[in-house]
């Protein structure tokens, strides 16, 4: 599933594609559904739509149009891209068309994603449950720290928790844990504020730096052009299994934490 870093990846190369002047000719639904139902709502057919901006909340897409706003979230295999004209692929199920003619298309294999309108984004369901972002003053505040070391949970669970915080997924939380030397098993009350704050650091210097490598593609994440990221060359831990730790040359480990597989180095990390 892409990340914080892939799906801010992903703003700001729309951003920079989208025409000017900013104009929607028409949204066209190829399914019925992804994870929730595809539907325009009645009052914008046939209309155009000018789009004012396009923000980031989590690891959604938020697409500021005049009367409310479009949501877009990735699921598990979706992406967006887009061309001049209009090529045939399967899973394609949204496509944005421009006034110049510009063709933005979403694609997704697994149909997890979402696609949905709000005329408010106080309204949409998805966000009143979100803990802070991770580069807002919020995330290193006290409460984030008090939060995590109340936790009995394994820390690596606690920052991969959207209420506590957003965008940490599981790519991410293991190199964050790497670059902190904290054991991703070690609860939260085993945790000193101390390390805990080291951690929220590493965790902004990791997705920072994650953004700047273009995102990790490890399956099926591809930039707008189509163009691979380049942070999973960067991975420390993450899908290394068996080989050398950077730093102390012992073995990284590998173990599954609720389904998902957690990467770290016993010597490296306490």
């Amino acid at each position: 599933m892409p990340e914080l870093p892939e799906v801010e990846v992903l703003r700001r190369d729309l951003l920079a594609r989208m025409p000017k002047p900013s104009r929607i000719r028409a949204i066209r639904f190829l399914s019925p559904k992804l994870r929730t139902p595809l539907k325009m709502p009645k009052a914008l057919v046939g209309k155009t739509l000018l789009v004012r901006d396009i923000e980031r909340r989590s690891k959604f897409l938020i697409f500021n149009i005049e009367g409310g706003v479009f949501i877009s979230h990735l699921g598990m295999s979706g992406y967006w891209r887009a061309e001049k004209v209009r090529s045939e692929i399967k899973h394609d199920h949204v496509i944005i068309e421009w006034e110049n003619g510009d063709l933005w298309v979403y694609n997704d294999p697994r149909r997890f994603g979402v696609f949905e309108f709000y005329p408010d984004l106080s309204k949409a369901k998805w966000f009143s449950h979100l803990g802070p972002e991770p580069f807002s003053d919020e995330f290193l505040a006290s409460q984030v720290v008090d939060k995590i070391r109340r936790s009995e949970r394994a820390i690596k669970s606690i920052i991969m928790d959207a209420k506590v915080m957003v965008g940490v997924g599981n790519i991410y939380a293991s190199e964050a844990l790497f670059k902190a030397g904290i054991n991703p098993f070690k609860t939260g009350k085993r945790v000193s504020s101390e390390r805990i704050s080291r951690l929220l650091f590493a965790i902004r210097e990791t997705l920072a730096k994650a953004i700047k490598g273009g995102g990790s593609s490890i399956r099926d994440y591809v930039h707008v052009g189509g163009e691979k990221g380049q942070f999973q060359n960067e991975h420390l831990v993450y899908g290394r299994s068996g080989e050398m730790c950077t730093l102390c040359s012992s073995k990284i480990q590998s173990k599954k934490i609720q389904g998902r597989s957690t990467f770290w180095c016993r010597n490296c990390q306490s």
